[in-house]
């Protein structure tokens, strides 16, 4: 139902690609600030071999390449096909109720909950109270979807790993997890206003 041998790469991968792109910019406009040097014919041709053999990526190519990389690794934890597939939704039903039978997990998610029901008392003012409840009946599934989605996945893996391997969840995880997804739901409440 869960793969938990597999090693989530996405993020890591992201963050390396991000450093080795701001390092290489910050690098080319120290260059391109220095007095040129006496380099010799041979120096200039290596340093123009080096950099042909480095590939000039973006940091739209560095969204696209994690992107992709982000889906196949959720896919695959979930021995899914797509993102469509049945498996997806019921194995991610499954992990849920195995995170949730850990009482520190279960206070982070009721917080999440709790944090976007007041996130969306505002924007659901003016809906009728059988309409606010089905809202409310589905910040379960928001809420699971915000734990795998990209910005969390990477945390949310290893919880889950430890969870359905040991039972239990280390606290400093929980707390990274439990941190991050606040500042995930905060970002997207900056973003609406």
């Amino acid at each position: 139902m869960y793969n938990t041998a597999f090693k989530v790469k996405y993020y890591d991968i992201e963050q390396e690609l991000i450093f080795k792109l701001k390092n290489k910019s910050e690098l080319k406009n120290n260059n391109n600030n220095e007095e040129p040097d006496n380099h010799s014919i041979e120096e200039e041709e290596e340093e123009e071999e080096r950099a042909q053999d480095d590939y000039e990526y973006t940091s739209e190519d560095i969204i696209t390449i994690c992107d992709k990389l982000y889906r196949d690794e959720l896919l695959s934890v979930f021995y899914a096909e797509s993102i469509i597939d049945e498996k997806l939704d019921k194995n991610m039903q499954y992990v849920l109720d195995q995170l949730n039978s850990n009482p520190e997990f279960k206070y982070i998610f009721d917080e999440t909950k709790h944090l976007l029901y007041l996130h969306e008392l505002d924007q659901t003012k003016n809906l009728t109270e059988e309409q606010k409840n089905i809202v409310k009946d589905n910040y379960d599934y928001v809420v699971l979807l915000t734990l795998f989605s990209q910005t969390l996945f990477y945390i949310t893996h290893r919880c889950v790993c430890q969870q359905l391997t040991t039972g239990t969840v280390d606290t400093n995880l929980l707390n990274e997890l439990n941190t991050r997804t606040i500042e995930v739901l905060n970002d997207k409440n900056k973003k609406e206003v």
